[in-house]
């Protein structure tokens, strides 16, 4: 794939796009490469010398942020493929640091960050949207004498429209887990867990089985789904002390997780706990500073999963720039491929874009089913024939 000068910063969703970025002491230029035209357009009136993140918005959009000192940072929303620039103003953003890692879930909007008190996203056309956190009580009422919160362990639900966080009053030290809504006119939803647990205990990982159920999994190895419609408790179950330290969980379906540990094992986990299913997720020697063995719950944040339409095929997704992804068979827990130096996948599961930037090579590869290969084998073998 040539797109040009530059790395890749960020793909859209279905892998149409890609933000290309070429800084160096003497310029710095953005660009647009799409995939189907094999075009590069560059981004002409963006501002500043240093990139600091960017999200896709669909294939529809693109926010970029950049800056030149501490003093002056520019938000811009390239609208694709018009390639439209709209400069972003909000005072509220300067709250958020430049490198603040972007979610994109959704095709209509972008998680960006949150300040002291205030959940933020913004939408294609460049307005930013906010949501004020607030303490409720057990009848949905606000308390009106705890107005100041901080916010953290922010995780965005699959289809972007709502955020799980755990918000904490400065003053009392009372800490909620909620999940806050940016549809249904901005509404709060208050998870059963109490404020005693919530102040004993830390959260390990947050887990979205589904749009409407979020899963936690606790410091004292416990996991408790909750709905994130009602908040109230749906199942929980502890890990029991046979497994090693845990390092995180994610998603398979909405009625099972993975949870990877210390010693490489990946485990099938249903609302019981362990299903008896597992797997090694093997890795090249010399991993360095992506190695699963020896890590812990501190970097649950490398861990994630992505699902193609494909049936019974799952993505793993390990690391946080260099990435390493397994695909598991779902039907037989096991593992088909490994695949170094991943970006993404395409929604179709057909392809995936793999950067070795060491090697200088990036591009599209084939992601064959097990029937294609028989295929393509029964072919190849009977061309001789």
């Amino acid at each position: 794939m040539d797109y040009g000068e530059g790395r890749i910063e960020a793909f859209s969703d279905s892998g149409r796009y890609a933000l290309c970025v070429d800084e160096s002491d003497e310029a710095f230029e953005a660009a647009i490469y799409d995939t189907v035209t094999k075009k590069r357009q560059t981004i002409e009136s963006l501002q500043g010398t240093t990139f600091g993140n960017a999200a896709f918005i669909g294939d529809g959009a693109v926010f970029i942020r950049t800056q030149t000192d501490y003093e002056h940072r520019w938000e811009t929303m390239v609208q694709l493929p018009s390639m439209q620039c709209i400069m972003v103003e909000d005072d509220r953003l300067s709250e958020i640091s430049t490198y603040t890692a972007f979610l994109s879930g959704s095709s209509e909007c972008a998680y960006v960050g949150e300040t002291s008190d205030t959940l933020l996203s913004i939408n294609a056309q460049g307005q930013v949207q906010a949501i004020s956190t607030e303490l409720v009580d057990e009848y949905g009422y606000t308390k009106l004498d705890r107005t100041l919160q901080n916010i953290s362990t922010v995780s965005l639900s699959p289809s972007g429209q709502s955020v799980f966080a755990s918000i904490k009053d400065t003053e009392t030290s009372e800490i909620q887990a909620q999940v806050l809504h940016f549809e249904h006119d901005l509404t709060t939803t208050v998870l059963a867990i109490s404020p005693e647990d919530m102040e004993s205990l830390s959260i390990v990982s947050v887990c979205w089985m589904s749009e409407d159920t979020v899963a936690l999994l606790l410091s004292n190895r416990t996991v408790r789904a909750f709905s994130a419609v009602t908040g109230e408790e749906m199942y929980r179950f502890i890990i029991d002390d046979v497994f090693p330290a845990v390092i995180g969980v994610v998603a398979v379906d909405a009625d099972h997780m993975a949870m990877l540990c210390c010693d490489q094992m990946l485990y099938e986990m249903d609302q019981n706990g362990y299903t008896g299913r597992a797997v090694k997720l093997e890795q090249e020697e010399n991993a360095f500073d992506k190695e699963i063995r020896g890590a812990t719950g501190a970097n649950s944040s490398y861990l994630s999963s992505y699902k193609t339409s494909r049936d019974n095929e799952l993505y793993i997704v390990w690391g946080s720039s260099d990435k390493t992804a397994w695909i598991v068979d779902l039907q037989d827990w096991k593992i088909r491929y490994r695949i170094e130096h991943y970006i993404q996948a395409l929604p179709d599961g057909d392809r995936v874009l793999i950067d070795d930037y060491s090697a200088g090579v990036i591009g599209w590869f084939p992601v064959y089913s097990t029937k294609q290969l028989v295929d393509k084998a029964t072919a190849y073998l009977s061309s001789f024939s």
